[in-house]
């Protein structure tokens, strides 16, 4: 019968096992506080659309930061992603909203029009001018 000598460093185990560690750590922080960071920081702005008698709308908008810091809006139709505008409408290039109000002003007009029935709702330079959207 041989016996043999297993040399174990526990050095280096405890190094492998700080490694895994540290690394499962901060997927679980990741997991857990990334959907509370876009709220805090305003990412998520969610705004219902009513109706002009009262009722509640099947349009719905969320106005969202791009990482450029531009604005832009998502319309909802029955909770389902309908349109995702990333720039002004009805100009020439492709410029992102200035601040979530302007934002908010031009996704509203297109929530008015998709309620009256237009489609595609398209935004003119003068509705663009009358609701004071600087680009």
């Amino acid at each position: 019968m041989t016996t043999g000598i297993v040399v174990v460093d526990y050095h280096e185990i405890k190094n492998q096992y700080m490694k895994l560690f540290k690394t499962v750590t901060a997927l679980i922080f990741i997991l857990l506080l990334w959907p509370f960071s876009l709220i805090g920081s305003g990412d998520l702005c969610d705004f219902s659309s009513t109706q002009s008698d009262g009722n509640s709308s099947h349009y719905s908008q969320v106005v969202m930061q791009n990482d450029t810091g531009g604005w832009y809006y998502q319309i909802y139709s029955n909770n389902k992603s309908f349109i995702i505008q990333k720039n002004i409408p009805a100009i020439q290039g492709i410029i992102a909203f200035s601040d979530s109000s302007s934002a908010l002003k031009i996704a509203s007009l297109v929530i008015n029009k998709l309620e009256g029935g237009a489609f595609p709702p398209a935004v003119s330079l003068s509705e663009l001018d009358s609701l004071k959207i600087i680009f």
